[in-house]
């Protein structure tokens, strides 16, 4: 990892997309309103917004909605600092991918679970931590580091 520094990264929430998901929602009323069907298009907003709704309330979505703290360290280690599962250790699994705004992590715990994390470079309280992850995740880093490890261990 660049200059062997430990990253703090801040991850998505689920309650981070109700703005947007709001203004879609708008959006979609507004559109079914000016069709052709209008009756019909609001039928159909509706019970899509319905279930959704549902959809959330029955926490069908993998996106957690708890404060959660992402650190890695140099060897591709991870601490997730979680408000309530408390601390969770584990490894970065090597099947990350990363833009230029976004990335998706997916780290394998000791106890055997695997969670996908989404960090959002907007979201972080400096960008350079954000740029230092993108730059490692580009070069390939954390394949090199598990392999490493898996060679080691």
């Amino acid at each position: 990892m660049q200059g062997e520094q430990v990253m703090t990264l801040t991850v998505f929430r689920l309650s981070d997309c109700r703005p947007v998901v709001v203004l879609l929602g708008f959006l979609s009323m507004l559109a079914a309103i000016l069709s052709s069907y209008p009756i019909l298009m609001i039928f159909i907003v509706l019970i899509v917004s319905i279930s959704m709704y549902f959809a959330l309330k029955l926490e069908l979505f993998k996106v957690t909605n708890v404060n959660l703290i992402s650190i890695i360290f140099p060897a591709g280690k991870v601490r997730l600092d979680c408000d309530s599962e408390g601390i969770i250790e584990g490894v970065l699994s090597g099947e990350q991918w990363c833009t230029r705004h976004a990335a998706v992590l997916r780290i394998v715990s000791k106890q055997g679970g695997v969670r996908n994390l989404l960090v959002l470079s907007g979201q972080q309280e400096t960008a350079d931590d954000f740029r230092r992850l993108h730059t490692w995740l580009r070069l390939g880093a954390d394949k090199r580091e598990r392999q490493r490890q898996l060679l080691a261990g």
